[in-house]
């Protein structure tokens, strides 16, 4: 029998507490490579001249705040990409909100459409009329406060009046012509980009992201999708872009071929 002395121990427990000692260095290290599998991208993307509006530091510290909100809610300790995705797209437009109401004076509420969805004589559209209104009130309001409740996340999840974006399509569908929230100016930010999704084929969050100045291309043919007319669109990236140069003789590309380049784009929008 193998005898062990005062400072030997048996091989057995000492592989048990080294593998006990190792889990959390385990765990750790596997958190240092999260942290830098993705820093090749973002580094090539700022030494590109790459868009500072899409990962500002006031961008960035809001997602960073919105987690923050959710993870209290529900003790998640990952974030999924899509939740990521959809929560950047959520800061991103929060901020155009704020800057257009400063620059151009649009109401970060209640827009011009939305106010003759409210005037309608029928109940049902001043229903939802005021129930669009409460939810882009309640939106403004906590996205200035840096927090975002789980039920605003998904249809599914969300009550009637808080899920926002399904209230701003239901909004969109009472309109004679859908194109008209298209209109900037009209629409005010929150209908316009329910409306640039819902007619282009784009994700919510793709529509959001092309109001950035690097995605003026994008948002352009995105435009011209969804069959906006040549005004609306100039007076949008005017609005948006103008500083930003857009390809030549954009006017001259139709909707079928604007919609058949942006299926071919290499970032997934749909």
């Amino acid at each position: 029998m193998l005898r062990y002395g005062p400072g030997m121990s048996s091989p057995a427990f000492s592989a048990t507490r080294d593998s006990e000692a190792a889990e959390p260095w385990a765990e750790r290290l596997a958190a240092a490579d999260r942290a830098l599998e993705g820093s090749g991208t973002i580094l090539k993307l700022f030494l590109a001249g790459g868009d500072e509006a899409l990962f500002s530091d006031r961008v960035v510290a809001q997602v960073r705040a919105l987690l923050g909100s959710l993870r209290e809610q529900t003790d998640a300790e990952s974030v999924p990409e899509a939740l990521l995705g959809h929560v950047h797209a959520l800061a991103i437009e929060a901020q155009l909100t704020e800057r257009l109401g400063v620059e151009q004076a649009l109401d970060p509420v209640v827009s011009p459409l939305l106010q003759r969805v409210l005037a309608s004589s029928d109940p049902t559209a001043s229903d939802l009329g005021r129930a669009v209104l409460a939810a882009q009130a309640e939106f403004v309001q906590t996205q200035r406060r840096g927090v975002l409740s789980s039920d605003q996340l998904s249809d599914s999840a969300a009550p009637h009046r808080a899920n926002r974006v399904a209230l701003l399509d239901r909004a969109i569908g009472l309109l004679e012509d859908g194109r008209a929230a298209l209109d900037l100016s009209r629409a005010g930010v929150a209908l316009f980009l329910s409306a640039l999704a819902q007619r282009s084929g784009l994700s919510r969050e793709a529509a959001t992201l092309a109001t950035v100045p690097s995605q003026a291309p994008r948002l352009a043919l995105a435009l011209i999708a969804a069959g906006a007319g040549r005004e609306t669109i100039e007076r949008v990236l005017l609005a948006l872009h103008p500083a930003d140069v857009v390809p030549e003789r954009w006017e001259a590309i139709e909707p079928g071929e604007a919609t058949r380049l942006l299926d071919t784009s290499r970032v997934p929008t749909r």
